[in-house]
């Protein structure tokens, strides 16, 4: 692709050139949650996993496990990675490698040249051409061409001054090689002399970046060249960076620049060669700057949201992700609550109140805002083409045309504050006004010529409204509250409102209100109820299932054109529901400032974004015509049968066999996965198998099968990533179950000849042995006999049953000595996490602990469970109603409970979701620093007893008197 560029030199001071920062989500893969330190460079291949070139070997990413692909390597320190189609070339200190898939089986060797310097050794940059020959490059200036065809490599000599440790090389549109050798200069590949020719006055330059017909330096500033020639480059863009070197330059996946300073990340774009800095934004109402160590690379991955891609930034120290969250804010505005929101489908800008008007211009890439003065609090905001209108909480509306104030309405002796407006298709505005001192009801309407009228009992609106919308076939409806008239439908002909409430179900409050309504293209209403969201088709009405959130109360909803919904709960976000009825929750994860939504503020602007008003402020989605994000669906690692790895393709199982799958799926972050499975016969029908229901949602990535049907089976599991992601297409697994044995037609008859030659042995010696004299002696004595072993069992088995418990007791107690005894005095949390960890690993009924502290509002947790090696970390959110570890530090009260489902809410309002049966949990304080709990988890019901409890608090006893390290 050509760029066009103006003639004249665009120069630009770094110092004065720095714009507003970009901000990012981010995650870091350092320390003890990765294999290595040091990340040189990172590559996607084809398959979507994540290759780590690191100072400690080659590793493959999915997200959540870092593969190690070093067994056959001599060198662990790997430089570059580059790929060509499905295949991929490394370089490390011992040569070049390739790697590929074979069968999804990964197939790693050294990669073979012929030829003179068939050793290369120590090469620290590889390149790929046009034309798919590899070239190399080393720190004594030497350059390295492996012909594709035959191997023959060749080797260049750069007329260099001094080492470096990295040579780069690139390619223009016109299939020219150019190297950049820091320090030493620039250099263009020559056909004719076969050689590299240097051009002067790039001394300074570190790093650079080819884009068909442009050249991007970077060193002592940043210079964009037009090619005009290989030995003729004009300058189109200049940025000086003053006393800052730029060591990298690298472009995304849709034209943006990023380059780094060392420690910091800034970008431009050719058209814009403005620098901003990049920021992380985890908790949207703030800007963090990102403590990179020295940055070794950027480079991009593929992204739903980001058309430029996934940023992964590769320092000295570790692995940072930057990626865009599902929605965001505009930048600069306040995060405070939002009391409307309008958007047009013809006007290229948004209005949203906060009190104050903010206008938001959607024309461009980076939305700004500019603030708009207004007399009195501005709760119900509308537009109709350049007219606006205002209203207030002192009861007025002011209308707006071009900025300027036509007039002012007071609705004083009608009523309270108008907090609802709305612009109809002609142009008339209707408004819904609080009360003030009597009961009111109906709608107020202003038309385009001024002329007030107000809908009220006489006008068929004999209850207070709370909403009106316009939708579907230009329909009017008004809603508002009360069980026996809360929907109405304006009939234009008559200029009245017509009832048109329908019985609801029976189990909805007393209190009931119609918060928000949305007419979709078929005519449907939907509402956003007190009570939930109501789907209303003119002859019936019916709750809609949402699963856990089906009575949540809805503040506002909007239906799109594709027949979805979005809707906004009080308490729990964002939901958008599709047709078929499957729904997705957005939540902070998805980028929203909080999950308390305003009443009627969900709008789509002209350029199909939707805008969400929370209590913390408004955001706006990523795309146009947004849907949830898709999740990649989960792969399956590994099958274990009765705890050993099946190594067979296709799988045959009896019904007894205890199967276990372990699965993957890749997703850049990884955390927050959840997972759901469903197994279903082959008899069943398509429909069949559609409607037959997943599990509950689980994190750990494993499925236990257990006494299966025998016959033919699929498992079906799907992933789904928090942060506005869709559940992943299942992946199936095959599965042919038969009986055993000793259940087939053969073994009962084998088992029923046995029993009857049994029987027929029994019979005889018992006839032969039996008289008629010793008849009755003999049963009594019989009888005896059986009462006698009868009383001997039910001693022995309360002996053994007591015998056990005291085994029991004793290994228990055993293990916490030996526990004890291990844990060193005045230890800190760093050296007791390891030694805590045998807690999993001995055969005790703890399947995972954890130990969290609270810091402000939150806990972050630190612990370990049975199947993961490593420490994980968490945080959530401090809340002693909703959360049990809150409820336990603030009333210091141990708690055992035996079933999480059903005892929970003796302590708190909701279930939260743990993943396991039965917990414990213990509270504590250390000595100096923050209070504490510590947590463990069994995956049974009545996993744990009193005796567990005692035992644990006896260890979290010694450890809140030992441990002084508090810095948790």
């Amino acid at each position: 692709m050509k760029h066009f560029y103006p003639i004249f030199a665009f120069v630009v001071v770094f110092t004065t050139t720095i714009g507003y920062g970009q901000s990012f989500r981010y995650t870091q893969y350092k320390d003890n949650r990765t294999p290595f330190k040091g990340v040189n460079q990172i590559l996607e291949d084809h398959k979507g996993f994540v290759w780590i070139a690191s100072d400690n070997g080659l590793y493959r990413f999915d997200g959540q496990n870092f593969l190690d692909f070093n067994t056959s390597l001599k060198s662990k320190h790997i430089h570059q990675l580059v790929q060509d189609s499905d295949t991929l070339y490394f370089s490390n200190d011992a040569g070049i490698y390739k790697l590929y898939y074979e069968q999804n089986e990964v197939t790693l060797t050294p990669y073979q040249a012929i030829g003179e310097g068939t050793e290369l050794g120590f090469i620290n940059v590889l390149f790929l051409d046009s034309e798919r020959h590899l070239w190399a490059s080393s720190s004594e200036g030497k350059i390295f061409k492996i012909n594709r065809n035959d191997k023959n490599i060749k080797t260049y000599q750069l007329p260099i001054k001094t080492k470096v440790r990295y040579t780069f090389l690139g390619e223009d549109g016109n299939n020219t090689l150019w190297a950049l050798s820091p320090g030493n200069g620039l250099f263009h590949f020559d056909i004719t002399s076969d050689s590299f020719v240097q051009l002067p006055g790039f001394n300074d330059m570190h790093h650079f970046y080819i884009d068909e017909d442009m050249l991007f330096v970077a060193g002592s500033g940043i210079q964009g060249f037009a090619i005009i020639a290989p030995n003729t480059l004009k300058k189109r863009i200049e940025i000086q960076t003053g006393d800052t070197i730029v060591k990298r330059i690298a472009k995304d996946k849709n034209s943006r620049f990023f380059v780094s300073t060392g420690s910091s990340v800034f970008s431009f774009t050719d058209e814009a060669p403005r620098l901003k800095k990049v920021f992380g934004s985890n908790d949207p109402h703030r800007l963090e700057a990102l403590p990179f160590a020295e940055i070794n690379t950027i480079g991009f991955s593929q992204d739903q949201l980001r058309k430029g891609g996934k940023i992964w930034i590769s320092t000295k120290d570790g692995l940072w992700l930057l990626k865009t969250d599902f929605f965001s804010s505009v930048e600069g505005m306040p995060h405070d609550n939002v009391l409307g929101i309008t958007t047009s489908e013809k006007q290229q800008n948004v209005l949203v109140s906060q009190g104050r008007v903010f206008e938001i211009d959607i024309t461009k890439k980076n939305k700004i805002f500019s603030s708009i003065a207004e007399r009195g609090r501005v709760t119900g905001i509308s537009m109709y083409g350049n007219t606006r209108y205002y209203g207030s909480t002192d009861a007025k509306i002011s209308v707006f045309k071009d900025q300027e104030e036509l007039r002012t309405l007071d609705l004083q002796s009608r009523g309270g504050g108008v907090f609802f407006t709305f612009s109809d298709a002609t142009g008339n505005l209707w408004f819904c006004q609080a009360p003030s001192d009597k009961p009111l009801q109906g709608v107020g309407k202003l038309k385009p010529d001024g002329q007030l009228k107000f809908y009220g009992a006489e006008h068929g609106l004999d209850s207070r409204i709370l909403v009106i919308r316009e939708g579907g076939r230009s329909e009017i409806y008004a809603a508002g509250i009360g069980i026996q008239s809360y929907l109405f439908k304006y009939n234009s002909v008559t200029d009245r409102f017509e009832p048109k409430s329908l019985a609801l179900p029976e189990d909805v409050s007393t209190n009931f209100e119609v918060h928000d309504l949305a007419i979709d293209p078929l005519g449907i209403v939907w509402l956003g109820t007190t009570d939930g969201l109501l789907k209303y088709d003119t002859e019936t009405i019916k709750r809609i299932d949402l699963g856990p959130f089906s009575n949540n109360e809805i503040r506002a909803v909007r239906a799109v054109q594709n027949g979805g919904v979005w809707i906004a709960t009080d308490t729990d976000g964002l939901l958008y529901r599709y047709p078929s009825g499957a729904y997705v929750q957005f939540d902070e994860t998805s980028g929203t400032p909080s999950k308390i939504a305003s009443y009627r503020s969900l709008s789509l602007d002209a350029n199909g974004t939707i805008w969400v008003g929370t209590a913390e402020g408004a955001v706006y989605s990523s795309m146009q015509q947004p849907e949830p994000l898709r999740t990649n669906p989960p792969g399956i690692t590994a099958v274990y049968v009765n705890d050993r790895l099946a190594t067979s393709t296709s799988f045959l199982f009896s019904n007894q066999d205890d199967i276990r799958l372990k699965f993957a799926t890749i997703a850049y972050p990884a955390k927050g996965l959840q997972y759901q499975y469903k197994m279903v016969g082959s008899a069943l029908s398509k429909e069949a198998a559609d409607h037959t229901p997943w599990s509950s949602a689980f994190s750990l990535p494993e499925v236990y099968l257990q006494n299966l049907p025998p016959g033919e089976h699929t498992v079906l599991i799907r992933a789904q990533q928090p942060g506005g992601y869709n559940w992943s297409a299942p992946v199936s697994m095959p599965l042919r179950v038969k009986k055993v044995w000793y259940a087939t037609w053969w073994g009962l008859g084998l088992i029923l000849a046995a029993t009857l030659l049994l029987f027929w042995y029994v019979t005889y010696l018992w006839g032969y042995r039996k008289t008629k004299t010793l008849s009755a002696e003999l049963s009594k004595k019989e009888q005896d006999l059986e009462d006698k072993h009868a009383q001997l069992s039910a001693k022995s088995s309360a002996l053994s049953l007591r015998e056990r418990e005291l085994k029991s007791t004793g290994a228990n107690l055993y293990m916490l000595n030996r526990l004890l005894d291990q844990l060193p005095n005045s230890a800190s949390w760093a050296m007791v996490f390891p030694v805590l960890k045998k807690l999993v690993q001995q055969p005790t009924p703890i399947a995972a602990f954890e130990i969290g502290f609270k810091k402000a509002n939150e806990i972050h947790y630190q612990g370990y469970t049975r199947n993961e090696g490593l420490l994980f970390e968490r945080k959530a959110e401090f809340n002693e109603k909703e959360n049990l570890q809150s409820y336990a530090i603030c009333g210091n009260i141990p708690l055992l409970i035996r079933n999480f489902e059903t005892e929970v809410t003796q302590y708190i309002g909701t279930k939260t979701t743990v993943g396991y049966a039965s917990l414990i949990v213990i509270p504590f304080k250390q000595t100096k620093g923050p209070d504490a709990v510590f947590c463990a988890y069994a995956e049974e019901k009545d996993g744990f007893s009193q005796r567990d409890l005692t035992l644990l608090q006896v260890l979290v006893k010694f450890l809140s008197a030992t441990v002084k390290d508090t810095s948790k």
